[in-house]
């Protein structure tokens, strides 16, 4: 009879890990990750050493969650909650596998989905001649105020990728509140910076989140609408892919069952800033009296 011997590489660990933080978030220079192919993928290992139908056998049965796992090599789902977009979002279908190129003229614009706060959070997205929603890039810095992530962050980095296009930022609706040490609110502080921009139409949750599940479940000839720059494209686009794959979810409770809106955690402050882009991609044609603009570049900037 024939024999085989059983992969001793463990299964991914669940995104709850001290790994999956180290490898997903944090990624320290000189730590590196290898990721290998779902067993039935073409370009899996070892297949040639298993029976035939090996992981076809181990699917019977099991669950989603634990075939993503066994099977795929996918991270566990995490047990501190529910995935907000887990029905909506697939990496392997909206994550590009190639970098996604810009249309970079002034005959076009680049919307700024931008949540404020103490981690002031940006989204960049772009319509394509197809009329898909393209995320190009994504930026988001703790404990800063929205000048000095303009200044320093934000702008430098639109006149690095799309230095020739105009730019529209829609924003918090809740941007429009006077800070209590200043009479300047948010929308204010854009404007000196020279951004065109407009509140998003509503800052309601479960409205948000239809705008984005509306984007994510529509295709363009077989492909997704929203289509989402590679994890390698930055920092903050790894951020938002996963948490959107995970990262942004529903609390759990002691009970089992789930708070109702979504835990503000890491992952929240780009996921809120792609709502109101999602929210924006319907805004944009309507806001005629606000007309997206270049911003002056950054000549200097100092750290």
């Amino acid at each position: 009879a024939a024999r085989w011997m059983q992969p001793s590489t463990p299964p991914p660990p669940s995104k709850d890990s001290f790994l999956y933080e180290q490898f997903e978030e944090l990624n320290p220079e000189g730590w590196e990750i290898y990721k290998q192919p779902s067993g039935l993928d073409e370009r899996a290992e070892d297949r040639e050493n298993l029976p035939e139908t090996y992981y076809e056998d181990m699917m019977n049965g099991a669950t989603e969650d634990w075939i993503d796992v066994h099977v795929h090599g996918k991270y566990g789902r995490s047990v501190a909650g529910r995935p907000v977009y887990e029905k909506s979002f697939k990496r392997e279908f909206h994550v590009a596998s190639e970098p996604l190129i810009p249309m970079n003229s002034s005959a076009h614009t680049v919307l700024i989905g931008m949540d404020f706060g103490r981690t002031p959070a940006a989204v960049m997205g772009q319509r394509d001649w197809r009329g898909r929603l393209n995320a190009l890039d994504a930026l988001y810095v703790e404990n800063i105020g929205l000048d000095n992530f303009l200044k320093l962050h934000l702008k430098p980095l639109l006149n690095e990728r799309f230095p020739h296009c105009k730019y529209l930022v829609v924003g918090d609706p809740a941007g429009w509140a006077k800070s209590q040490l200043s009479e300047k609110n948010a929308y204010d502080v854009l404007k000196e910076h020279g951004f065109a921009a407009v509140p998003a139409p509503t800052n309601d949750v479960d409205k948000r989140l239809q705008a984005v599940e509306s984007l994510l479940g529509q295709q363009v000839d077989g492909g997704p609408m929203w289509r989402f720059a590679p994890e390698t494209t930055s920092k903050g686009m790894k951020k938002l892919i996963a948490g959107f794959d995970g990262g942004y979810r529903y609390k759990r409770r002691t009970d089992g069952t789930y708070e109702v809106t979504p835990q503000k955690n890491s992952f929240s402050h780009l996921a809120d800033a792609a709502q109101y882009l999602a929210l924006g991609v319907n805004l944009e044609a309507s806001a005629a009296s606000v007309k997206a603009r270049p911003v002056e570049p950054v000549r200097h900037v100092w750290a």
